[in-house]
Parts: C-alpha cells; structure tokens; sequence
C-alpha cells in the first residue's frame, strides 16, 4: 500500500518529467514546419498537423521516461520505491515489462503537466484536510470525556465513526 507521502513524491516527480516532455514537444513543433500552426492549412491538413503533435509528444513523453527510468508499475509500489534509482544500472534491467512501463509513464506524461499539477494540490489538500480531521478529532474526544457523558471508549468509537452501540450518540 501507497501511502500519501510517497504518492505525493512520485506525482511531483512526474509532474517535473512532465513538463520536461512539454519542452521537449513543444521545441520540436517549433522547429519543424510540418508541425508549426499555419493559417493556411484546411482542416484535414489541420487534423493531421494534430495527429503528428500527438505522437510527437507522446514519442517524447516515452523518451523522458525511459531516459529516467519512470517505470509506472515500479513507481507506483511502495517498498520498490524506498531504493528506486533513475537511471539504467545495466542492459540487464530494460525488459519487456520495463518498457511497457515506461510506455504507460510516457502516455501519462504526454497528456501534459496540468494534470499531474492538478493531482499534486488535490494530494495536498487531502493531506492537509487529513491533519485537520485528526486534530479535530483528537479535540471532540477530550471535550467528550471531560464532561463525563460518556467514556473514553465510546469518545473514541464515536470520533471514528462507528456505530456499535445504538445506546451512546451525540
């Protein structure tokens, strides 16, 4: 199991090798004609201007991540990731099941940083959030026993959520 930390550490890493990939896709498509946006084009010649941009940035999402290592199935485990190095120890580690992974971290890289940015302050809010609630929590626990209503075991069962015991309610 993934805990918040780590996932925090690994979309913040790809939101970094996103935007990598976005500089990469976007120097190309500035250097190549074919790919630049012309007013002139119609709109099949336009639609296929779309398609090579899409390959493009998902060839160069592809290259970030095997570049870096960004494995998707390694970087989303756990105990893999407390020793994960990004870079290739030896002609050895690229396997089928590596690249397939880095092709998967690629897709998700070409789709741009604004997703991973928008994850990122989700996971943070949720952390934060998460804090809250256990300092409030914490806080209705001690306000319930101190008025001796009830004991510290239902406070606790009841700051938890549980319902165990239909008896003892707010």
């Amino acid at each position: 199991m993934v805990n918040t930390d780590s996932l925090i550490s690994v979309v913040a890493i790809l939101f970094i090798l996103s935007l990598v990939t976005e500089k990469i896709a976007n120097f190309i498509k500035l250097n190549f004609k074919a790919l630049s946006q012309n007013e002139n084009l119609g709109s099949k010649e336009e639609k296929l201007r779309e398609k090579r941009l899409d390959i493009v940035t998902f060839l160069s999402g592809f290259l970030v991540a095997f570049v870096c290592k960004a494995n998707f199935f390694t970087l989303f485990n756990g105990e893999e990731m407390k020793n994960y190095s990004f870079t290739w120890e030896s002609f050895d580690e690229i396997t089928v099941h590596a690249v397939l992974g880095c092709i998967i971290t690629g897709a998700f890289l070409s789709g741009g940083s604004k997703f991973f940015h928008d994850l990122l302050n989700m996971l943070m809010y949720a952390k934060q959030a998460k804090k809250g609630f256990a300092k409030n929590k914490e806080a209705l626990v001690e306000i319930l026993e101190k008025t001796g209503d009830i004991s510290y075991d239902d406070a606790i069962r009841i700051g938890e959520g549980r319902d165990d015991d239909p008896d003892v309610s707010l």
